[in-house]
């Protein structure tokens, strides 16, 4: 039973006659004899008492033209929301992102990349989420693309978009920053989530000089730990981002040892290519990254 032989059967249903039927489907009258009769010869009844060119449905025509009508209906409701998926997805991007990229990064490329021809009429639609989470959700469908810390899924394709400098964030009444790492380990730090980036790079430094590091809180959020350092709880190992340390009493030092600094990846699926408004700014982003690069 092919989707023609249903809208045949429908208009024929409709005339009652072999040869309107025809001309309204714009096919030849054998051609639409053969197909109706095929139809019947495969569903094993009778369709139409025929009396020359006049058509008399039967009863089980009766039968099947409901079946028919709720499947074109059906057909036309996917036609209609598969436009409207086509038309959201040229309007509409879906990405999630770890809050760091709020404060200065991701505000500045929405803008740059609306004020481009064509754009101005894209809507984002984000989550904040940690790493995890975020290519958890990734690989589920639910984002088109993440901006995240550097994984080794070899699920996954990333593109390095933005390095972030590293520092000691200390609350400004704090006393001298320390130099060493050994000297950081005998001081209260605020830890930020365990598993994320800034948690594994200081188990490296744990590791590399022999050192454990006293954490008396951690918390998930910038803003939670940049206020915890404020009111003296601790030093905090931090991205230094203008936007967000103004908002604090707080001092940037070096990390001892020399420049460190966290990296935001573009990330998406490997083998799967964005589409429509999200391909754009994808492609916006990772050339802006590209030419920061070279400049």
């Amino acid at each position: 039973m092919t989707l023609n032989q249903l809208l045949y059967f429908k208009k024929l249903c409709e005339t009652a006659h072999m040869g309107r039927a025809a001309s309204a489907l714009y096919i030849s009258q054998p051609s639409l004899s053969v197909a109706i009769a095929k139809l019947e010869e495969e569903l094993g009844v009778r369709l139409f008492e025929r009396s020359g060119h006049q058509l008399r449905p039967t009863a089980e025509a009766g039968e099947l033209l409901a079946h028919v009508e709720r499947v074109l209906t059906e057909l036309r409701e996917a036609k209609e929301h598969m436009r409207r998926l086509a038309e959201r997805r040229e309007t509409q991007i879906d990405m999630g992102c770890i809050a760091p990229v709020l404060y200065d990064y991701l505000p500045a490329a929405m803008n740059s990349f609306l004020a481009q021809p064509g754009c101005a009429s894209v809507q984002f639609r984000f989550s904040v989420e940690n790493n995890d989470e975020l290519i958890r959700r990734l690989k589920n469908g639910v984002y088109d693309f993440v901006l995240c810390s550097e994984s080794g899924d070899p699920a996954l394709s990333q593109v390095r978009v933005l390095s972030e400098p590293l520092a000691l964030v200390s609350a400004r009444d704090a006393p001298r920053a320390p130099e060493t790492w050994e000297a950081l380990a005998a001081e209260p730090l605020i830890g930020c989530e365990e598993g994320s980036f800034l948690d594994r790079m200081l188990q490296d430094m744990s590791r590399r000089y022999g050192v454990s590091f006293h954490f008396v809180c951690r918390a998930t959020a910038e803003d939670a730990i940049m206020s915890l350092v404020e009111h003296g709880f601790g030093r905090a190992v931090m991205p230094w981002s203008e936007a967000l340390m103004k908002k604090y009493a707080v001092t940037r030092g070096a990390l001892p040892g020399g420049d460190y600094t966290r990296s935001v990846y573009l990330t998406t699926l490997r083998g799967h290519e964005c589409a429509g408004a999200a391909k754009r700014f994808t492609e916006f982003i990772t050339q802006a990254a590209k030419n920061g690069r070279e400049g």
